[in-house]
């Protein structure tokens, strides 16, 4: 503790320790805001610390027993009063100033959380009137992060692309009235489910799909090798295979690849030149796979095995689900019913073989996320609310971010005109819920509700209004 900047010094001194997991002076950069210059220095950190510099830091510091048992676990307080004891008799006794408890609450809280153990990078600046002392909390690393998530348990939003690599749908938002009669133009949302985080799991799953890519293919080429379109053994081999949730993804991306394979890259050349002799036209992917299934290529036994082998599998699926059906239903020809089935299956509706072996099971840890990994963090040492109360920090509060500010200010409280007169819809409430958390985005989801509800009545009442006028004269 002896390199660690006291609240009671000089704040203009520099900390001369540069040793690892020691805090650091946060430097002032320069930037412009809103046309405005201003210091930007808390890039890169998640919370600040004010702590208050004892005004009164020669006289006694009254109840301090008490006040520190509020404001310190027991997990940083017992091995404090190991290391320190004659601190604690001071406290003890009464015989401590309020100067010396401020700094070495201070001085403890800079070492255990500058801990390798605690997970934490530390840098500080004095406030700009010397009262105070700002102490920047940010969490070291991705590493550590992840590590918090997990010894917490954090839940964290699955990926949509997780659903389908189990072979199932992932729930979708309800798309709003705006949206339906094109007022609004948004992708599709879904709504998939909230996980307790594992880093276990997170690795397991990975393992899993590629594990099941390898079963996959090996059931595939076993069913190729058989494969006959009066064989009823071969076709029941297709329809189990379909019938597992997961295996069917698996299954079906391993499909996809074996048709756009280079393997079979002989067959696709001439079915490629029948398709330019039918149709001059450049076409997509999903039509120039569809046309390899002319006469020319059918003479290619394995590609027309893998071929038989993808309609037998989305002939049974069709069956057994409605929307899908629904799909082909209106096709006229084999051609446009394997343009349908190849999409289907394919990137983005469907993840590719790589898609597949890569897809994580969580989504990213967003920074709203890691602001509440860092509270819950700091609650194993400090209690934040009851060092605010007993006046030992004046604020704990997260530090803006002015790049996010920026992209805010372009997109949704922009002053152009422009803007102004935008549709007052939901397009934003991801990027506000993302930035200040659900509570504030909830409460501009409702005002943009409420603004568009009161518009109808806002028009009925401008023309009542001018009738009545036109009436009286």
């Amino acid at each position: 503790g002896a390199d660690r900047p006291m609240l009671s010094g000089d704040g203009d001194n520099p900390l001369a320790s540069d040793e690892e997991g020691s805090p650091a002076r946060v430097p002032r950069t320069h930037k412009t805001l809103l046309g405005t210059n201003v210091i930007d220095d808390a890039e890169g950190w998640h919370y600040v610390m004010v702590f208050n510099r004892a005004t009164s830091a020669s006289q006694p510091m009254r109840k301090a027993a008490e006040v520190l048992q509020d404001c310190v676990t027991p997990r940083m307080l017992e091995p404090w009063s190991q290391e320190e004891p004659s601190f604690f008799d001071k406290v003890q006794e009464g015989r401590i100033t309020r100067g010396e408890f401020y700094d070495a609450i201070w001085s403890r809280t800079l070492q255990v959380l500058s801990g390798r153990a605690c997970g934490f990078r530390l840098g500080f600046k004095p406030s700009l009137d010397g009262s105070s002392t700002l102490l920047y909390i940010a969490l070291s690393s991705r590493e550590t992060v992840d590590q918090l998530a997990d010894r917490i348990g954090m839940k964290i939003r699955v990926t949509p692309l997780s659903y389908a690599v189990k072979g199932i749908t992932c729930p979708e938002v309800a798309p709003t009235l705006e949206q339906r009669v094109g007022l609004v133009k948004a992708p599709q949302k879904f709504a998939p489910v909230y996980l307790k985080y594992e880093s276990s799991r997170k690795e397991g799953f990975r393992a899993a799909a590629a594990d099941r890519i390898q079963k996959a293919e090996e059931t595939i080429d076993d069913i190729a090798r058989e494969w006959s379109c009066s064989s009823l053994g071969c076709k029941a081999r297709v329809r189990r295979l379909m019938r597992l949730d997961d295996m069917r993804a698996a299954a079906l991306a391993v499909m996809v690849h074996r048709l756009e394979s280079a393997r079979f890259s002989k067959e696709l050349e001439i079915a490629e030149a029948v398709a330019h002799a039918q149709a001059p036209a450049p076409r997509s992917r999903f039509a120039f796979i569809g046309g390899c299934f002319g006469s020319e290529a059918k003479e290619h036994g394995l590609f027309q095995t893998y071929r038989e082998m993808f309609e037998e599998m989305n002939v049974f699926l069709e069956r057994h689900n409605v929307d899908l059906e629904h799909e082909v239903q209106s096709c006229a020809s084999e051609h446009e019913r394997f343009h349908v089935r190849f999409a289907r299956w394919s990137p983005p509706r469907f993840p590719d073989l790589e898609g597949y072996k890569s897809a994580n099971l969580y989504d990213e840890i967003t920074h709203l996320d890691i602001l509440r990994l860092v509270k819950r963090r700091l609650a194993q040492f400090v209690n934040v609310a009851l060092l605010e109360k007993h006046g030992i920090i004046d604020g704990f509060f997260p530090p803006h971010c002015t790049s996010e500010i920026h992209r805010l200010t372009e997109r949704w409280a922009s002053l152009h005109p422009g803007d102004l007169i935008q549709w007052p819809g939901n397009q934003h409430d991801d990027m506000v819920r993302n930035y200040f958390g659900e509570e504030v985005a909830f409460f501009f989801d409702w005002l943009s509700y409420m603004t568009r509800m009161l518009m109808f009545p806002a028009f009925l009442s401008l023309v009542s209004g001018a009738t009545i006028e036109y009436m009286e004269e």
